[in-house]
């Protein structure tokens, strides 16, 4: 963060956000992405994140998973780590029993806070090159359910 002088003696915080989503990864290493939960997340902190994401994720043949996290932060880095990979990231609202069976059917498999996720990273990933995301892809699926059926 920054301090600006606000002309009458003090000075305000200024944020050094927005950046372009695209070029998350060429941030400093104490860059703060993510404000909130427990702790904050600096540019290095979520990089590594992405990273051991994208190294559980590699070997998996599935091109669809289904992504749910209450946390913004972790959700984002399993999202960078799939497209990073070209698979398409299969949102829903909520990780209800229901959900998840209605999901089942559609996607390889289940990252974050489903029941049936089974991957979660634990290691320190080296970082991938990270790629251009090619813009002709399936990326993401937001996945609803309401009064009129799916």
């Amino acid at each position: 963060m920054a301090h600006s002088p606000t002309g009458e003696g003090e000075s305000v915080m200024t944020n050094p956000f927005p950046f372009p989503l695209s070029c998350w990864w060429q941030q400093t290493d104490n860059t703060l992405l993510a404000v909130g939960g427990e702790q904050d997340t600096d540019s290095h902190s979520f990089r590594q994140r992405v990273s051991d994401w994208v190294h559980v994720l590699e070997p998996e043949q599935a091109k669809r998973w289904a992504v749910y996290h209450s946390d913004a932060s972790e959700f984002l880095a399993m999202l960078l780590a799939l497209w990073q990979l070209s698979k398409t990231a299969v949102v829903a609202g909520d990780k209800l029993p229901g959900t998840e069976a209605m999901l089942a059917s559609k996607v390889g498999g289940f990252i974050g806070e489903f029941d049936a996720a089974v991957l979660q990273p634990s290691e320190q990933a080296a970082e991938p090159d990270w790629q251009v995301i090619d813009k002709d892809y399936s990326a993401l699926q937001v996945f609803t359910s309401g009064s009129s059926g799916e």
